[in-house]
């Protein structure tokens, strides 16, 4: 039987699968009798593994930040603490899904793992390869109450420790001028905007006119498919964009001082396959010209899915089961 958590009963979940809401009463019954746990963030610290359940840890983003050993540390946390918290996520892990071989040793330095490590690509991306993306779009769009005919613009900023609020909640970035981005486009894009779930956390003021606020709309997947071109920055939402193959452009006016407060594991330029852009203006003027972001990086793109995206094939779901299940 496959038990789904959900925060609320808006959320679709897989055909065969009964939705749990989290940490109702039946939710830690299930915490504590299932055979297999397939969590994508880590349980709580009161969680304790019993003798008899296997523990999938899939994680829910590309690894590009610093993590683990190396982000407590710049946090300032004791050795101390460290020592236990890699013990107690480790200790925990029968295996972790990783989308690329490189990334194994990332998580072997970052939190001391040991276990076994499936290379397979990560299955809650299969369905950007395998669904029929013209019926998803036109569900999406109807929903949205967006024309066809629209040129569709994922804007999905991260959040910034500078602009947070708490642990957990972050207002939204406001460097993007949405409202005069969607004016100078006009009437033949539609703006949808996703923010980070600390944004979402937080509350922001409503979106008004040509911009539509699809935070919490409950399937990122089906954004992906409809969305013809995307504005991104530093999210490892990028990695799982550029599976569709369609064009990016990249507003990071902070570039400099969000990579100097925010170590990463590895180059940011080589994981941005389009234009580095630092104003609305030249953001709007990127989407106004589509064509020639689609043909000149084109084979950056290419590149880019080579090397970070090669077993995002549709079949990861498949090798994932055979090697855990």
């Amino acid at each position: 039987e496959l038990l789904w958590g959900v925060l609320d009963r808006s959320v679709a979940i897989p055909e065969g699968g009964r939705a749990l809401l989290i940490e109702s009463r039946e939710w830690y019954t299930a915490l504590g009798s299932c055979r297999y746990l397939c969590p994508n963030i880590e349980f709580e610290r009161y969680f304790r593994k019993r003798p008899y359940q296997r523990y999938l840890q899939t994680f829910h983003g590309y690894p590009f930040k610093s993590m683990g050993i190396s982000l407590w540390r710049v946090q300032g946390r004791p050795e101390s603490v460290i020592d236990k918290e890699c013990t107690r996520r480790s200790g925990a892990w029968d295996a972790i899904v990783v989308p690329e071989s490189f990334c194994v040793d990332l998580y072997r330095q970052e939190y001391r793992f040991t276990g076994e490590a499936l290379v397979s690509g990560y299955p809650r991306n299969d369905a950007l390869v395998t669904a029929d993306t013209a019926s998803v779009r036109a569900r999406v769009l109807a929903q949205l109450g967006i024309h066809p005919d629209q040129i569709v613009v994922l804007y999905a900023p991260t959040w910034r420790d500078t602009v947070a609020t708490s642990a957990w909640t972050a207002k939204l970035f406001d460097g993007l001028d949405l409202r005069a981005l969607a004016e100078r486009l006009g009437d033949r894009y539609a703006v949808l905007v996703r923010g980070h779930n600390y944004n979402l956390r937080e509350g922001f003021a409503p979106l008004t006119g040509k911009v539509w606020d699809v935070s919490d709309y409950p399937e990122i997947n089906d954004l992906l498919l409809t969305a013809d071109v995307a504005v991104l920055d530093y999210s490892s939402i990028r990695f799982d964009w550029l599976i569709t193959g369609k064009p990016v452009v990249f507003f990071v006016p902070d570039l400099e001082d969000y990579l100097s407060s925010r170590k990463v594991l590895f180059d940011y330029p080589p994981t941005a396959p389009g234009p580095l852009l630092g104003t609305t203006t030249e953001v709007a003027d990127a989407l106004l010209d589509l064509d020639s972001v689609i043909s000149e990086y084109a084979a950056a793109r290419e590149l880019f899915n080579k090397e970070f995206n090669r077993l995002h094939d549709g079949q990861a779901t498949e090798r994932v089961i055979n090697a855990f299940f």
